[in-house]
């Protein structure tokens, strides 16, 4: 008779999630082996691009809506935010020629993406006079990536996902 666990008849899906700094995946192993989990529109790999709603601040686009559109929406389009993480806006100095969005200094010294203002000024977007945009950490953008990543998970799993194993870069 072949071994079977109670335990695996009952557990949660753990899903494994690489998060890159240009494209990111999730993955599933059950007894068919591993493999590749899809998006609901048959995509498996997901740009780590998100695209910010000017007006409100919040994810417009994940992925490759986002990267599609990211011509139009240089200054609130955010891709290889993870090259941010845990450094500081010095440490960024040769880099940020090459990025179309604004990184300012934030907490402890690091490094966070100011999104703008739709129409890009200081002021605007909302009724108050000192309104400036969003500022967001690597780590909070990062997140919308991998919440999107479990959405795709649970649709293709077709249930709800609770646990992940996440790569993390070797010299993080």
């Amino acid at each position: 008779m072949p071994y079977t666990s109670r335990m695996s008849l009952h557990t949660d899906p753990i899903i494994g999630i690489d998060l890159g700094t240009t494209n990111s995946l999730v993955a599933y192993c059950d007894e068919k082996g591993p493999r590749l989990l899809e998006s609901p529109d048959s995509q498996r790999v997901l740009p780590s691009v998100v695209r910010f709603d000017a007006a409100t601040g919040q994810p417009a686009a994940i992925g490759d809506d986002a990267r599609r559109h990211a011509v139009e929406f240089p200054a609130a389009t955010v891709f290889s935010v993870k090259r941010l993480m845990g450094r500081g806006v010095e440490d960024l100095a040769d880099e940020r020629a090459y990025l179309p969005y604004e990184i300012v200094e934030g907490e402890h010294r690091t490094a966070r993406v100011h999104i703008p203002p739709e129409g890009g000024g200081t002021s605007g977007g909302t009724s108050g006079d000192n309104f400036r945009g969003w500022t967001l950490s690597p780590q909070e953008i990062s997140a919308m990536i991998l919440r999107e990543l479990k959405r795709w998970a649970e649709a293709a799993l077709n249930q709800p996902v609770k646990k992940a194993g996440i790569t993390v870069p070797a010299y993080f």
